[in-house]
């Protein structure tokens, strides 16, 4: 999904679930049962204690897998979750498409929105990898040592210099790309 909570920009959020078969905990620390299947939703929320607009937070939580099985520790608000990196101006996700269907071959062939890659026909090939993107501001402004605005692009998403506070925080764009080890 996408949305803006507090950053620049539309931001999107990434939901992860896998499964465990021995007692873990999710994002947030809380214990999750064997044999359930944990969920981590990263996305952007408002930052009032470290008053830099908005974070990058991870909600957690788990539930049997069963058909209609209730979410145990999971709300679905932006409001919830612990915050893992403060002054996240932007977040984006893209989706590596794997070359084949057959998974033989399956190297990201090229980085596609989750939106483009829920309207691909079926079957839908495999997801490879995924790119993180982020934005990041520093906590403390730098005062006039530092270019009042400019524009960047994360991953996808150009953030005009227009819509970027003249706050004189620097910022920074970081990439990271994760492979899928069982799509490989």
């Amino acid at each position: 999904g996408t949305g803006n909570q507090g950053g620049v920009g539309e931001s999107d959020s990434l939901m992860i679930q896998y499964y465990t078969p021995v007692e873990a905990r999710d994002c947030e620390g809380d214990i999750v049962p064997a044999n359930n299947y944990i969920l981590a939703r990263f996305y952007l929320r408002a930052d009032s204690a470290a008053a830099t607009g908005s974070a990058l937070a991870c909600e957690g939580g788990y539930h049997t897998g069963a058909l209609d099985s209730a979410l145990t520790n999971f709300e679905t608000g932006n409001t919830k979750g612990v915050i893992l990196l403060s002054a996240v101006d932007n977040f984006q996700v893209l989706v590596g498409v794997a070359d084949t269907t057959s998974g033989s071959l399956n190297r990201p062939q090229q980085y596609i929105t989750v939106a483009a890659y829920a309207a691909l026909a079926a079957p839908k090939p495999p997801v490879a990898a995924i790119k993180l993107g982020l934005l990041v501001s520093s906590v403390e402004k730098a005062g006039n040592k530092v270019a009042q605005t400019q524009a960047f692009n994360v991953l996808n998403e150009a953030i005009t210099a227009a819509s970027v506070p003249s706050d004189t925080r620097v910022r920074r764009v970081f990439t990271s790309t994760v492979s899928f080890r069982n799509v490989l």
